[in-house]
Formats: C-alpha cells, sequence, structure tokens
C-alpha cells in the first residue's frame, strides 16, 4: 500500500510544487528540508499507530466474550435462511395442492365424459376395497404394482390390531382381509388412490411375476392360454403376456394375477366414488410430503427427502435402473397388438393424464 502511495513535494512557488509532483518519491524526499524530512516521518508514525489501535479494537468488538452483535447477525441471518426455506416448502405445499386439486377436477370431467364406457364392477370384489385407518379415517385404495407393499407396510403399522413382521404374502393377504369396500366406509373417510403410467405397471407386472420370481400362480394360467393358441412352444415372452392381458380384459375373464393389470378403472369403483387424494407414483415425494400434513402420524413412516426415513420396500427399483425399459419391451409388438392394448388404457391415460403413446 505504501509503495503505491503519492508523494507530493509542497513549495512556497505554486509552478516548482506542481513541478516536484511529477517526480519521483525519492526525488521528493531528497529536496525536503531536515523540518519537513521530520514532519513527514511522525506523521506516517502517527498514521500506523491509528491503524494498529483500530486493528485491536476491531479484535476487542468481535472477541467470543463480547461478540454478542456479532452473533445476533449470524443469527439474523440463520433466521433469514430458515424463513426462506419456509417460504420454499410452504410453495411448494401449494403446488402439491393445487395438482391435487387438478387431478380430481380431471377425474370428475373424464368419468362424466366418458360415462358409458367406466365399467361398473365387472370383476371381483376384491378390486374395489379400500383399507381403513380407523383412527385418522384415511382410506387406501390398493392397486398393485403402485407401491402397494409400500402403503401395505405403513398401514400394518397405524392400523390397530395387525401383527407384526408378517411376510410380504401374509401382509397383503392380510391387509385384503381387514379391507372394505367404498360403501362401507364411514362418510368421512379420506379416499386416496396411488397411480402410475398405466403401460409402465403392465411392464413392471411382467418382469416380476415371470421374468424374475417366475410365481406358479401367474405363470400356470398364462401357458394355458399359450396351449389353447395352439403355439409351438410354450415358452413366455412379453408379446404372449399382453396377448394374455387382452384376451382377459376383452372377455371379463379372471386369472390369480389379474389384479395386477386390471385396468384402473375397474378398480375401487374410481369414477363411482368421490376420491379425496390421487397420488402419482412418479411424484410420490411430493404427495407424501402432502400426505404427512394431512396425516401427521405418517410422518414416521414414509420417507421423504424431509423426514430422512429410506423406503425399505424397493418398489420400481426395477424401472429406474433402466428407464428405457418400457419402451424395449413394447417394442417387440405388432401394431394389431398395440392398437388392442391402447383401448384397454386409453381410459386410464385420459383420466389420469398420461400418454398412452408415450412408448411407441
Amino acid at each position: 500500500m505504501i509503495e503505491e502511495m503519492m508523494f507530493v513535494c509542497f513549495s512556497s512557488d505554486q509552478d516548482e510544487t506542481i513541478a516536484l509532483a511529477s517526480r519521483g518519491r525519492e526525488d521528493c524526499i531528497r529536496m525536503m528540508s531536515l523540518k519537513q524530512r521530520v514532519f513527514l516521518v511522525v506523521f506516517m508514525l502517527i498514521g500506523s499507530f491509528s491503524l494498529l489501535i483500530n486493528h485491536y479494537h476491531y479484535q476487542y468488538q468481535f472477541h467470543p466474550a463480547i461478540s454478542s452483535n456479532y452473533d445476533m447477525i449470524i443469527r439474523t441471518e440463520i433466521d433469514n435462511r430458515s424463513i426462506r426455506q419456509r417460504e420454499s416448502v410452504l410453495e411448494n405445499k401449494l403446488n402439491s395442492s393445487i395438482i391435487q386439486s387438478q387431478r380430481i377436477r380431471r377425474l370428475e370431467k373424464e368419468c362424466h365424459s366418458h360415462k358409458p364406457q367406466v365399467p361398473r364392477g365387472n370383476f371381483q370384489s376384491k378390486f374395489h376395497l379400500f383399507l381403513l385407518d380407523p383412527q385418522t379415517g384415511l382410506a387406501y385404495c390398493h392397486v398393485p404394482k403402485v407401491a402397494s407393499s409400500f402403503w401395505y407396510s405403513i398401514f400394518s403399522t397405524i392400523v390397530p390390531g395387525v401383527p407384526k413382521n408378517l411376510t410380504l404374502p401374509t401382509l397383503h393377504s392380510t391387509m385384503l382381509d381387514l379391507s372394505r369396500r367404498a360403501e362401507e366406509l364411514p362418510e368421512n373417510a379420506f379416499k386416496m388412490i396411488f397411480v402410475r403410467h398405466p403401460l409402465k405397471r403392465l411392464v413392471s407386472a411382467y418382469v416380476e411375476k415371470f421374468v424374475k420370481t417366475q410365481e406358479k400362480n401367474f405363470i400356470q394360467p398364462l401357458k394355458e392360454f399359450i396351449r389353447n393358441q395352439n403355439a409351438e412352444t410354450l415358452e413366455i415372452n412379453f408379446p404372449i403376456f399382453i396377448k394374455f392381458v387382452i384376451h382377459e380384459m376383452q372377455r371379463y375373464r379372471l386369472s390369480y394375477g389379474t389384479h395386477h393389470w386390471i385396468p384402473y378403472t375397474s378398480l375401487c369403483q374410481i369414477c363411482q366414488t368421490r376420491l379425496d387424494f390421487i397420488g402419482h407414483l412418479e411424484t410420490l415425494n411430493e404427495d407424501a410430503e402432502l400426505l404427512i400434513e394431512l396425516f401427521p402420524k405418517l410422518k414416521k413412516f414414509i420417507p421423504t427427502k424431509r423426514n430422512n426415513i429410506s423406503d425399505q420396500t424397493l418398489h420400481n427399483t426395477a424401472l429406474h435402473n433402466d428407464p428405457n425399459q418400457t419402451q424395449n419391451y413394447f417394442s417387440q409388438l405388432d401394431n394389431k397388438t398395440r392398437q388392442d392394448l391402447l383401448l384397454i388404457y386409453k381410459l386410464d391415460c385420459s383420466i389420469f393424464g398420461y400418454d398412452c403413446n408415450e412408448f411407441w
């Protein structure tokens, strides 16, 4: 800093002062009188001493023992940050509430517009059941392949009288036994459903039940269908599975696994029963946050970004690992099969805002 200071030598003559100012620092000092040099040194010492005093005064002010003003500033900044975070949370909640309202209105509008096409209890009663928590009035429509194990595990914890540490098959059967039809619910029941893209749900059912676990109760009806098609082999693949699904839906035939691919419009009588909440698997975290606001007791069980609870059910893992999986499977279908399939799930896509043509 001192190296960059400008030294100006004053003289009784103005012109000489200007000339001296244009010289270097060394020339200026050499031309000073002894009195002027002493004055300069004293001036510089006073200035240095003042800087030193200010430095210690600054440190003293902010010493931890007496730094209340500084702490107050920091706390104010933290409070402001917390306010901004709360505002962000409130904004997200407002957006989630708006989205919920839009989903409900869309459901009602599409159900009314397509009323002649909406099935009315054509399948078994187990497809129209809600699982109720009597303490909160929260009622969940069971939709397989849309994190149903996740929701069943939560309800098994909050619903009184459910045995603990149930195996997954026992958990599902126990929860179904405790479920009831919509007309049997209390008037103030809060009815919710969670959905996902209908075609992704279809792929998820195929991958889990026919590729990974190869459950006998699922495979046996499909092999029987293949035999009736006079196929050369009983080999199971995705195109033959889709033809099997189309066969069941067009003829209202049921097999052990039908519940896992039946259209949403045939579940819980969604167009005849007023739903209060529609969650999407694609926005599970945001929807769960809103549910926690409505039902605080869920906070202990639902994993979200805010409550740091991990999801132990590992639902939807396969499709998360391979985002192109759905498209790869549907690329195996011929045009007629695709069109027949679209006729079955078109209303589902329309009601819940999905694009059924997304994967071809």
